[in-house]
């Protein structure tokens, strides 16, 4: 073989490898390290809005109960609503999980069936979709280690408020997309808090500080640590709080009473005001920037890929961001597409090694 023939036989082996590497980079050869298993198992939450009682959710996940009992292929299933130690009462702490739910259902062996725990959970998702009380999701898990949802993207910037009308924005997109299910915003509504609003001039007036207002608040709605005392060989804390007897509203604790430095009691009322304000149950944070997650699983043999990509097209074609924010995608999407990427890297790696010791062979031979 001539010199000349050799040359182009290497550069199209080269040219080839290149263009088989490029292929799942692209999209062309679409990659899924852990698609959903067939399992025997699907998980349901239930979500109602914020200030549902556990009565009310009660109802709801009996309602949803009903319905999955006239489901072929579920063995059983086992419930949870609300969360034990929550509370609604001013003082006690806890989170309030009392409008959630969750249903872990059993489904028959795959052998025993002949239909895919995907389209089970649709079917499920079908049956439940007059049910406006609440927000209620079926999940399959899926065949691999924990990767996050299958989309998720990451919207960045600074006003909450702006991010969370993106975000409302946008969910009616990624429900269009053929294949996506349980979508869903990150930015979570929490029950009202009140806040309290000190006037400095008032409290210069009346010879007080924030501390001291801080202080007696703090010990009057939820306590202060001032000791600790071993009983049975364990340590326990001692809490300095008010007898709930003495605050149980809200206008009790306006009434309240401060000593000030001269040792003459001031009504907290004369000092501060209370405002209701909305709250939100936690505020994420990506490289800084304040973060909502708009995020959805895809339904059988759809894949995230092709979700995104599809997601990215309508976002070009219909939306516009404010200045000042951006989208990036996480999830599986991501860490599929950073294993694709450290294969290959390994790939080029193991490749040059191999034309290095095939060079050092070669010159060691001639």
């Amino acid at each position: 073989m001539s010199r000349k023939r050799r040359i182009i036989t290497l550069l199209s082996a080269v040219i080839l490898f290149l263009f088989a590497i490029a292929l799942p980079i692209t999209g062309v050869v679409k990659t899924e390290f852990f698609p959903v298993s067939d399992g025997d198992a699907l998980y349901l939450s239930i979500r109602g809005p914020v200030g549902l009682n556990l009565d009310q959710t009660d109802a709801i996940t009996q309602e949803v109960e009903k319905r999955l009992l006239k489901t072929p292929d579920i063995v059983n299933f086992s419930t949870i609503v609300g969360n034990p130690g929550s509370t609604s009462k001013i003082g006690e702490g806890g989170l309030n999980n009392s409008n959630t739910a969750s249903i872990t259902i059993k489904l028959t062996d795959p052998e025993d069936r002949n239909i895919k725990a995907y389209n089970i959970a649709d079917e499920i998702r079908q049956s439940l979709a007059d049910i406006q009380d609440a927000t209620i999701t079926v999940s399959t898990p899926s065949g691999g280690p924990p990767s996050g949802k299958a989309f998720q993207a990451q919207i960045s910037g600074e006003n909450l408020q702006t991010l969370d009308k993106i975000a409302n924005d946008l969910k009616p997109l990624v429900d269009s997309i053929s294949g996506t299910v349980n979508s869903d915003i990150s930015l979570k509504d929490a029950p009202a808090e009140y806040t309290f609003i000190l006037d400095s001039a008032k409290m210069e007036l009346y010879d007080l500080n924030t501390g001291i207002v801080g202080s007696t608040l703090r010990t009057a709605i939820s306590g202060t640590s001032v000791t600790t005392v071993i009983r049975e060989n364990k340590d326990v804390e001692v809490i300095a709080r008010f007898a709930k007897d003495k605050i149980p509203t809200l206008d009790a604790i306006r009434n309240l009473q401060i000593l000030n430095a001269k040792n003459q009691p001031v009504f907290i009322k004369n000092v501060a005001t209370v405002k209701l304000t909305p709250s939100v149950g936690s505020i994420s944070r990506i490289n800084q920037k304040r973060t909502v997650l708009l995020t959805a699983d895809v339904s059988g043999t759809a894949s995230s890929t092709e979700v995104v990509k599809e997601f990215q097209k309508k976002i070009a074609e219909d939306y516009s961001l404010p200045e000042g924010y951006e989208i990036s995608y996480g999830g599986e999407n991501e860490q599929n597409t950073e294993s694709v990427l450290s294969i290959i890297r390994a790939i080029l790696c193991s490749s040059r090694f191999r034309w290095l010791l095939l060079v050092f062979s070669l010159v060691w031979l001639f």
